[in-house]
Formats: C-alpha cells, structure tokens, sequence
C-alpha cells in the first residue's frame, strides 16, 4: 500500500471577472449631484473611444441611480426618467415593478413592449409618452434631439439577444 495523496493545494481565487466601465467608476467614488461632473468623468476616460474630427454638445442633468435588482432595466430606466421630469417625485422602486406586474406588463421587472412602457409612463409619471417607431430613420432623430435639449428622458429599448 502506497501512502494517501497529500492533501490538495488551496485552490487559487478564480480570476477577477471584468468589471463594467459604470462598477469601476462607482467603486471608487460617491455618487456626485451635479449635471455635469460624472459624465465629463467617464468620456474624459473613454476619450480614446470618440472622433477627434467631431464637435461634441453635452447635455445632461443629474438624476438619481439605482442599480437594478434582476431583469428590471427598463423599469430602473423609466424611475430614473421619472425623477428627472420630477425630482422631488415620491415613487419607489417597488411601486414601479408592482405597478407593471399588476397591469400585466411584466412578470419579474423585465420588459418587452415598448407600448407598454409608453402606459407604464403615462400612468407613473403622469405625462403623455409619445412612442417612435423606424429607429432614427426620418424625423425620429430631429425629435428626440429637440426631446432632449429641452432636458426631457428618451427611453430606448434595445433586444436582450448579443
């Protein structure tokens, strides 16, 4: 009889998975109130991502982040477009998801149809949502630029699928 194996060597730590460009910024710092500190932050960073040949416009205004809990994207979207329409808005996180449970829109916080955000936003944030189809093709892009300048949310679904 051979004598036992020793004993296994401590396995190593599994390799550190690559954090998302928003985890690494938030990690490190406090949320800061300001319309323009974090995101002057994040494109100097990426800077080496856009043309140089461009002129770049920023237009944005501070609102609240949340991280979303499950597939909640476009309802932690619609919150946060909700508190920049209105920022002393009370609506919780929970009331939003319930919200579009109880009206049949979703099951878990993920969200399929852009009709139905559109209502979800009509009824939560108590606004008319005007919802654009064709992509940015014809007036879509003037519109939601103009949207946009005046400070108002555009929301833009996008298919779950790489």
């Amino acid at each position: 009889m051979s004598p036992p194996p020793p004993p296994p060597a401590s396995c190593p730590p599994p390799p550190a998975a690559k954090k998302k460009l928003y985890q690494t910024i938030a990690s490190s710092r406090l949320p800061v109130e300001g319309d323009h500190t974090e995101a002057c932050l994040l494109l100097r960073q990426r800077e080496s991502c856009f043309r140089q040949d461009l002129q770049w416009f920023l237009v944005n205004t501070y609102v609240p982040s949340l991280i979303q809990d499950g597939p909640q994207c476009g309802l932690v979207a619609l919150w946060m477009a909700a508190h920049l329409r209105q920022p002393q808005l009370n609506l919780d996180m929970e009331t939003v998801v319930q919200t579009a449970v109880r009206r049949g829109y979703t099951a878990q916080g993920e969200m399929f149809s852009a009709f139905n955000m559109a209502l979800l936003a009509e009824e939560l944030c108590v606004c008319k949502a005007e919802l654009l189809s064709g992509g940015l093709g014809g007036g879509n892009a003037a519109a939601i630029i103009k949207h946009l300048w005046r400070g108002q949310p555009v929301l833009i679904p996008y298919p779950a699928a790489k």
